[in-house]
Parts: C-alpha cells; sequence; structure tokens
C-alpha cells in the first residue's frame, strides 16, 4: 500500500516536470508566453457604418480600377486584402460587381445598374 501510495506521488511529480520543461521549451523555441488557460484577445467588431463606408470606398475603387485583384484593392485603400473579402461579397451579393477567375486569379468588375439595364431593354 505504501509502495504504491509512493508510486502514483512520483508519477504525478513526473508529469508535472515533463509538462513544465516542455513548456520552456516551447517558450524558448517561439519567444512567445505560453500559458495555460489564457484566452486570445477578440478584436473589436466593425460597425454597420464602417461596413457600410468601406463597402463604398471598394465599390469606387472597382469603379476606378476595373478588372483588379482583391490585392491590388487593399493597397489602393491602404488596408489588408482580407479585411475587404467581407464588403466584396456584399457587392457581388447586391449585383454591383461580378467577379472573374479562381483563387488568387479572381478580378473584379463593375457591373451596371439593375435600372439602367432595365431602361436601355425599353
Amino acid at each position: 500500500m505504501q509502495i504504491e501510495t509512493q508510486v502514483n506521488e512520483f508519477i504525478g511529480n513526473l508529469k508535472r516536470l515533463v509538462y513544465e520543461t516542455a513548456l520552456k521549451a516551447i517558450r524558448s523555441a517561439t519567444g512567445a508566453k505560453c500559458q495555460t488557460g489564457t484566452r486570445r484577445q477578440v478584436s473589436a467588431r466593425r460597425s454597420t457604418e464602417a461596413l457600410t463606408s468601406m463597402t463604398e470606398q471598394l465599390y469606387q475603387a472597382v469603379c476606378e480600377r476595373p478588372g483588379e485583384s482583391m490585392k491590388a484593392f487593399g493597397q489602393t485603400l491602404q488596408c489588408e486584402p482580407r479585411e475587404l473579402f467581407r464588403c466584396m461579397h456584399r457587392l457581388i451579393a447586391q449585383g454591383r460587381v461580378k467577379k472573374a477567375g479562381e483563387r488568387q486569379n479572381t478580378r473584379y468588375f463593375p457591373v451596371d445598374a439593375p435600372a439602367k439595364r432595365s431602361r436601355e431593354a425599353r
């Protein structure tokens, strides 16, 4: 009984030591502070007004430079291309922009307003 208690105690200490050693190795390898139980900070969501404003700026950029990639629009608007994807999807859903190509070869083009097309058809 006494031996079993000592063995369990030894195993517990050994597990703790292995865990701490692994944590130190990760810290030294990445230069990061690895702490258990910590969560990353959640970034603030953009407001509806900010999204609408960015969407309009993006639409103007597409009209000025049709056929460009998302990377080019990001450089034009001085932001990361990943910040523009939600706005671009809105424009596509609204029918204001169409896309051609796939993945990094995707290009974006403005579409005439539906009101203009219906008047021209008459």
